[in-house]
């Protein structure tokens, strides 16, 4: 049996306490700790220099730190070429905690760039970045976001494990069903609620295991999210003492093929989103082997894109088992695919030399938005002449444009957010300019047809509305009317029930509308 091992029966009380930043779980035999955070950015000149380099940070930091301040653990939470963004977690004891860790924090980030050497060899150099309590109300609110970005359906949920809390698997083995009564499943459980499954499986990392549980309500695997996400797990009887959590949230089956394909052998298919834009500052080729989240928050993104008009969690990109790509847009300002605006909360599948785009690049005033093509393991490396089989774009002039049938550029797939309430039974695609469509399921597919405009499209009049600044407008004004023509005769001289309906309190924008609904009244 290894050294802080879960796996013998013992019925523990499924019951969580918390003292301060410590829960004490299932009769103490782990504690979840609700850590403060500290981001450190850590340069180093080579890949064989990192583990020296943690080594000395780890040192420089205990040795700067209060004394009722511990450094709890240390990780690197990304790695990137070069840079490396590592993770403290610190806490203590007593009552001004919080306070001490942030005069620290701030008299670390006076002292700027500092440098770590092993003798008087260079390893590279840190600066501390920002400071989070994962006790606090930002982190209350953070997760308060980051759930309304999944759906009600989701009862399965996916933690990754130590594999040494767990010891050794029974012959060949590759998961250990957990049965009442053993520690994994009653851990399962200590939010309440009822387990239909509980399952211990090998990844390819042999350092880590997952623990997949299947619920029988989605309250229950809401709230064990709720509870571990961004924090840490601590083992009494374990030498490295903490572990940073790292879950997921989402449909039993999907987490179930995801495991499935962290333990198989063989690679699965592969894509790759590949920058068009030339701002550097992004990520120049972005890997999709599972379900990610692109967004501008590091803390609810696995792709960081800081850009100020990027959500925190913008768009998830996900690989199913059968090798197919799509794209959910979650953001408030709009995801486009070959210059169509995806509707909120859609799946839609993506295929190679499709267009991805954070701002409408049809529109003039975005002529530098951050645009990626997608790219599928066939096509990592294509030849220049590839490039000629890409469907026409929606830039091109009217003139020269190819028709392009709607099961050839729109796939939505049948999976949908938690949203709110529609007003109108409105197609959920944004149209692209100056087509109007309608929606027809098939086999669980909703497919797009073109039909003439009754009357002048929404999206290009929002579109063109102040230079382009009123877009994020554009999903409530495509919820509530399906024509411009009905905005002039339902508002023409009641502009406060327009900005109540619409939801405009910013003072510029409702400015803007009032003088597009003038101009429409004439």
């Amino acid at each position: 049996m290894a050294s802080g091992s879960f796996t013998e029966k013992r019925p523990p009380q499924p019951v969580v306490r918390w003292n301060g930043r410590w829960a004490k779980c299932l009769d103490g035999r782990i504690f979840i700790l609700a850590a403060s955070i500290v981001d450190v950015e850590l340069i180093v000149s080579g890949a064989e220099q990192l583990p020296f380099a943690m080594k000395e940070l780890s040192q420089q930091v205990q040795e700067g730190l209060p004394p009722s301040i511990a450094l709890m653990n240390i990780s690197l939470h990304r790695n990137s070429s070069g840079r490396k963004l590592v993770r403290l977690a610190l806490a203590g004891s007593g009552s001004g905690e919080v306070e001490l860790c942030s005069k620290w924090h701030q008299a670390q980030q006076r002292l700027g760039l500092r440098e770590l050497r092993r003798g008087p060899r260079l390893l590279g150099t840190w600066q501390i970045l920002r400071l989070r309590d994962t006790s606090g109300k930002e982190h209350r609110e953070m997760l308060t976001e980051l759930m309304s970005l999944h759906s009600e359906v989701e009862t399965g949920f996916l933690l990754d494990l130590p594999s040494q809390w767990i010891g050794a698997f029974p012959g060949s083995q590759v998961e250990l069903r957990q049965r009442p009564g053993s520690f994994w499943f009653e851990f399962s459980t200590m939010c309440g609620g009822s387990v239909l499954e509980s399952v211990i499986v090998h990844g390819k990392d042999p350092k880590v295991v997952h623990l997949l549980v299947h619920f029988n309500e989605s309250e229950s695997a809401r709230d064990i999210f709720e509870l571990l996400h961004g924090r840490y797990l601590y083992n009494p009887n374990d030498e490295e003492d903490t572990f940073p959590v790292n879950c997921q949230l989402g449909r039993f089956n999907d987490l179930r093929n995801h495991v499935d394909h962290l333990s198989a052998s063989r690679e699965g298919p592969r894509f790759e989103l590949r920058r068009l834009s030339k701002d550097a500052t992004m990520p120049r080729v972005i890997q999709v082997q599972r379900r990610i989240t692109l967004g501008r928050d590091e803390e609810m993104a696995d792709v960081v894109l800081p850009k100020a008009h990027i959500s925190k969690a913008h768009a998830i990109l996900e690989l199913d088992p059968g090798g197919h790509l799509s794209l959910q847009d979650t953001s408030i300002n709009g995801t486009w695919v070959n210059d169509r605006r995806v509707a909120h909360g859609i799946k839609i599948e993506l295929l190679p030399f499709d267009h991805v785009a954070f701002l409408p690049t049809a529109h003039p005033a975005y002529k530098d938005a951050l645009v990626y093509e997608v790219c599928s393991s066939t096509h990592i490396s294509p030849p220049a002449k590839t490039a000629t089989a890409r469907r026409p774009s929606a830039t091109a002039s009217s003139t020269s444009r190819t028709p392009v049938h709607a099961e050839e550029d729109v796939r939505i797939l049948n999976a949908r957010l938690r949203q709110r309430p529609r007003s109108s039974s409105r197609s959920h695609l944004a149209e692209p300019v100056g087509v109007e469509k309608k929606r027809r399921v098939v086999r669980g597919v909703v497919q797009i047809e073109d039909e003439s405009s009754a009357g002048e499209d929404i999206v290009r009049w929002a579109q063109h509305l102040d230079g382009g600044s009123l877009v994020e407008y554009i999903p409530k004004l495509t919820e509530l009317f399906t024509s411009v023509n009905q905005i002039k005769e339902r508002y023409s001289g009641k502009l406060n029930d327009f900005y109540e309906h619409v939801q405009v309190t910013d003072e510029d924008h409702r400015l803007a509308f009032a003088s597009a609904l003038r101009a429409l009244s004439k």
